[in-house]
């Protein structure tokens, strides 16, 4: 797990523990530093190929932790 990876599954950890759903992405790129979304969907999906979170499909903020 990479550097980025793990930053962004400790902020969804976090985000799920005190709210109760999941962060959308605008939140987890703001916290990340990163500037596109796209930057997140990538650092999102390498997290669901190695089984981390979950995603459900059409729905929003959708990202869940394992």
């Amino acid at each position: 797990m990479t550097y980025r990876q793990k930053e962004a599954l400790d902020f969804i950890k976090g985000f799920w523990g005190q709210n109760g759903f999941a962060p959308s992405y605008d939140q987890i790129a703001e916290a990340m530093g990163i500037k596109s979304k796209s930057g997140v969907h990538r650092v999102i999906t390498c997290l669901v190929e190695r089984g981390w979170v979950v995603r459900e499909p059409h729905k929003a903020r959708s990202v869940r932790p394992v």
